[in-house]
């Protein structure tokens, strides 16, 4: 047998590291369903007051449960494109898809590419952001840095540095997060056959 790797093998491996990427993305899913739920409720408790303070006449009480209402619709709206983004795959589209999220709360995510790493790591990477976005202060700076193998989270003017989460099994078997000063670094533990 021959000990260069046939075109074949190269594309069959190829399609088995993205098919296994977008299985450990969408291992982020239940989060999101998560709080897709709680925005859900935010929604149903908003119409209730609505048509409480209808009946009354409160046009203050009404005005700020529609704003509410409205604001939490759209929270939900960015979670299900969130979910349909991760079938496109492309980590250029969900890093401006949450720098955008991020901005929402007043934060800026700033990051730097690397591609190939980024594709690799994209999983634990979306995963962090998830983690952190409901949890960084506002007015504060998220940088990601992309190096060879690895990629850097720093909480940047945040009051307290956010440490680590705790993957899911699935994402804990193919990455590791080590807490760093101002954050962690997200790498590949080996998890994965190459």
């Amino acid at each position: 047998m021959s000990e260069k790797t046939s075109g074949d093998e190269i594309e069959n491996n190829e399609y088995r590291g993205a098919a296994l990427r977008e299985w450990l993305l969408f291992q982020v899913t239940p989060q999101l369903l998560h709080q897709l739920r709680n925005h859900l409720t935010v929604v149903q408790n908003s119409h209730f007051t609505m048509k409480k303070a209808l009946s009354k006449g409160d046009t203050e009480r009404l005005e700020r449960s529609c704003e509410l209402g409205i604001s939490a619709f759209q929270r939900a709206e960015g979670l299900l494109k969130t979910i349909h983004l991760f079938e496109s795959g492309s980590a250029d589209r969900l890093l401006d898809h949450y720098r955008s999220r991020f901005s929402n709360s007043a934060v800026s995510l700033e990051y730097s590419s690397g591609e190939e790493t980024v594709n690799q790591l994209l999983p634990a990477l979306i995963f962090s952001l998830e983690y952190l976005r409901s949890k960084m202060v506002m007015e504060s700076r998220l940088l990601v840095e992309v190096e060879e193998q690895k990629i850097h989270l720093q909480q940047i003017e945040n009051k307290e540095v956010v440490p680590p989460p705790i993957l899911s099994d699935p994402l804990n078997h193919y990455f590791t997060l080590v807490p760093t000063e101002r954050g962690w670094v997200i790498e590949k533990n080996g998890g994965e056959s190459e």
